[in-house]
C-alpha cells in the first residue's frame, strides 16, 4: 500500500500543531508531546504539514537548520518526502540512515571552544576548571587541554532515554574527562567552585519551574557563567525548534521522541542574576532570521 493511501486512513488535526495564531508556544509543545506519546508516529505528518504551511524567511531558516544540523542529504530527503506525502517516521528513518552522530559531536565541540575563546579569551581559559552543564561528549575537553592546559573539565547531564545511544560514563572515562548525572534541578552541593560554568543550548530544555532553582545553585559554584541559547522570539520559530529537536531525538534514539522546548528571552535570563552579585560583562543578541546562530550569548562574572 502506498504512503498516500496509508495517509488517507488517518487525518491529523493540523490546527493543533500549525495554526500559530491560535496556539501559543507552550500549548503547541504540550500538544506535540501528548500526541506523540499517545499515537503512532507512522500516522503523523507534523513535518509535512509544517513545511506546507510555513512561508518566506521562516521556511528558508527551517531548511538552513536542517542542512547544518543533519547535512545536505537531509534536505533532499525532506523535499522528496514532501513530494511523496511521507509521514514523520519515514522522513526520520531516511535521515538516520546517512547521519553521523560522531561528526555532529565534533562540530558541537568546535563551536563550544570557539564560543569560550570569543567571549572569555585565552587568559581566562588557561588552566581553567570548567563545567559543561548539559554537555554530551568529551571532545571539547581534548581541544581545550591541548590549547589551554585545561585538565579539569567536568560534564553534568540529566539521565534519560536520549543517552542510551552510548554509554556516557565509558565515553568520558576513555577521554579522561569527569562526568556525572544530576537531577536537572540543582547542582550537587559537594561540587567545587569552577572558573567557568557554561550552558550551551541547554536552557530551552529546562522548565520554568526548575530554571531559577538550577541557576541559583549554579551561582554558588561559578566565577564566570556563559549562557548561549536560541533566540526563540515568536511562535513559528518555536515550532521550527520543536520539529528540529523532534527529528534529532528520534534519529539518535531510534525511538519516537517528543522534545520539550521552552522559550526564554535574554532579558529573563539576565533577571535571574542579581546585579549586586553579578556583572554582565558581555552580551550578544542575534535577531536575524538569516543567521543559523540566531541566538543570545550572556557572560556574567561573580563580584
Amino acid at each position: 500500500m502506498s504512503i498516500l493511501s496509508e495517509r488517507s486512513k488517518f487525518k491529523i488535526n493540523e490546527r493543533s500543531f500549525i495554526d500559530f495564531d491560535l496556539i501559543g508556544p507552550k500549548d503547541t509543545t504540550d500538544k506535540l508531546v501528548k500526541y506523540y506519546f499517545n499515537n503512532n508516529m507512522n500516522k503523523t505528518y507534523i513535518i509535512l504539514n509544517f513545511v506546507k504551511k510555513v512561508r518566506g524567511e521562516y521556511k528558508k531558516r527551517f531548511f538552513r537548520m536542517i542542512n547544518l544540523t543533519f547535512g545536505k542529504h537531509a534536505v533532499r530527503i525532506l523535499i522528496n518526502g514532501i513530494k511523496r506525502g511521507a509521514n514523520d517516521i519515514w522522513i526520520c528513518k531516511r535521515i538516520a540512515e546517512q547521519y553521523s552522530i560522531e561528526a555532529t559531536d565534533q562540530i558541537r565541540a568546535n563551536r563550544r571552544v570557539k564560543m569560550l575563546e570569543r567571549y572569555l579569551g585565552p587568559e581566562i581559559l588557561q588552566d581553567a576548571k570548567i563545567m559543561d552543564l548539559g554537555g554530551e561528549d568529551a571532545l571539547a575537553h581534548n581541544i581545550l587541554f591541548n590549547k589551554y592546559n585545561v585538565k579539569d573539565y567536568h560534564v553534568l547531564n540529566v539521565k534519560g532515554e536520549y543517552y542510551h545511544r552510548r554509554n556516557l560514563e565509558e565515553h568520558f572515562a576513555a577521554k579522561k574527562a569527569k562526568f556525572m548525572w544530576y537531577d536537572g534541578k540543582r547542582l550537587p552541593d559537594n561540587l567545587p567552585v569552577y572558573d567557568i560554568i557554561m550552558m550551551n543550548n541547554v536552557v530551552h530544555h529546562i522548565s520554568i519551574h526548575d530554571l531559577k532553582t538550577l541557576i541559583d545553585s549554579m551561582k554558588k559554584h561559578a566565577k564566570y557563567v556563559i549562557i548561549k541559547d536560541q533566540n526563540i522570539k515568536d511562535k513559528i520559530l518555536h515550532e521550527i525548534y520543536v520539529i528540529q529537536h523532534m527529528i534529532y531525538d528520534t534519529i539518535t534514539t531510534g525511538k519516537v521522541a517528543a522534545p520539550y522546548i521552552e522559550q526564554y528571552s535574554a532579558e529573563y535570563i539576565k533577571s535571574l542574576f542579581s546585579p549586586d552579585d553579578w556583572s554582565l560583562i558581555k552580551e550578544n543578541i542575534d535577531e536575524s532570521l538569516k543567521n543559523y546562530n540566531m541566538s543570545y550569548v550572556l557572560v556574567l562574572h561573580s563580584k
